[in-house]
C-alpha cells in the first residue's frame, strides 16, 4: 500500500537525472553538505528524495539507477517496515523482502541516508518496483510478484531492475494515447472472459482502440487481448473481473483494468 507520499524510480535512461549533489550519513559521521544544485532546466521541476541503503552487499548505494526513492514521508515508511522483516522472514521466509534483505535493509550491516536533489518532468506514471536480479532459475509454482526479477545474459547477480507494473518502469514501448490515463496496463497478469464478465469481443482492434472502446462503454472494467498487441482480438469486460495470474509468463496475451487514479496517468499534467 503507497501512503500519499511520493515514490520515485529513477531508471538508466530515463528522464530522471540528478541535477546536483547528495549529503549522505553512515552512523554518527555526518558530511558537510553540497553547494547547492543548479536550477531545473525548463520542462522539469527539482524534487527532494532520499535513500536508505546498506553499505556493503551488492547495492548501489551511491546513486538513483534502477532503485527505488522517496520523499522524507515514503522512504521513512520504506525503512520503518524494514525493521518488520525478521518477525516477517521467521514465518515467510520466501517473501521478496525477505529474499533481498542483504541489499534493502543491510541484514544488521551499517547503512547510509543520502539526500538527493533531481530534475524530472512532473508527469508521473505507476510505480515501478526494482529490486536485485537473480541468476537462480525460477520457482515456476511461486507467483511472479513474490519473485526476485530475472537477470539479463550478462548482467551481475544483484544487479537492481525495475519491473513497471503498468507500462511503466523501463518499458520501451509507448502507450497509445488512448490509454495514457485511466487505465492500469498490467505486466503479467491476464483476464479471463467468463459468460458473466463479457460484455463484448471486438475482432479488428489494436492496444488504442481495446481502451477506447472500454472508455465508450460505461460499465467496462477491463479489457483482455488472448492473442497479445500482435493480435486482433480484444475482450471488453465487466466487474467481477477474473484475473490469471502470471498469464504473461505462459501467453502473449495482455490486459488492463479501468482506474481512474490521477496518479496512473502517462501523459503531461
Amino acid at each position: 500500500m503507497l501512503l500519499p507520499a511520493v515514490l520515485l524510480a529513477a531508471a538508466a535512461g530515463s528522464s530522471a537525472a540528478a541535477a546536483g549533489g547528495s549529503r549522505s550519513a553512515a552512523g554518527s559521521a555526518a558530511a558537510a553538505p553540497d553547494p547547492a544544485p543548479a536550477p531545473a532546466p525548463p520542462g522539469f521541476v527539482d524534487v527532494t528524495v532520499y535513500r536508505l541503503a546498506p553499505l556493503t552487499g551488492n547495492a548501489d548505494v551511491t546513486g538513483l539507477t534502477n532503485v527505488d526513492s522517496g520523499d522524507a514521508g515514503g522512504d521513512a515508511l520504506f525503512g520503518l517496515s524494514q525493521l518488520l522483516l525478521p518477525q516477517l522472514c521467521a514465518v515467510e521466509p520466501s517473501f521478496l523482502w525477505c529474499q533481498n534483505r542483504r541489499d534493502l535493509s543491510g541484514s544488521g550491516n551499517p547503512m547510509g541516508y543520502t539526500e538527493y536533489t533531481v530534475s524530472t518532468r512532473p508527469a508521473f506514471g505507476d510505480y515501478a518496483a526494482c529490486n536485485p536480479c537473480t541468476t537462480a532459475k525460477r520457482n515456476s509454482s511461486a507467483h511472479s510478484y513474490d519473485e526476485s526479477p530475472t537477470c539479463a545474459p550478462g548482467m551481475k547477480d544483484g544487479t537492481f531492475v525495475c519491473e513497471g507494473y503498468g507500462r511503466g518502469g523501463g518499458s520501451s514501448t509507448p502507450t497509445p494515447k488512448q490509454c495514457q490515463s485511466g487505465f492500469d496496463i498490467w505486466h503479467r497478469d491476464c483476464l479471463n472472459a467468463t459468460s458473466g464478465t463479457l460484455i463484448k469481443t471486438l475482432t479488428d482492434a489494436d492496444e488504442g482502440a481495446c481502451c477506447a472502446a472500454c472508455t465508450a462503454e460505461s460499465d467496462c472494467a477491463g479489457w483482455n487481448m488472448p492473442k497479445g498487441y500482435n493480435g486482433s482480438i480484444c475482450q471488453l469486460l465487466k466487474r467481477p473481473l477474473v484475473q490469471w495470474n502470471d498469464a504473461q509468463s505462459v501467453s502473449s496475451c495482455k490486459a488492463a483494468e479501468v482506474d481512474n487514479d490521477p496518479r496512473d496517468c502517462w501523459c503531461k499534467p
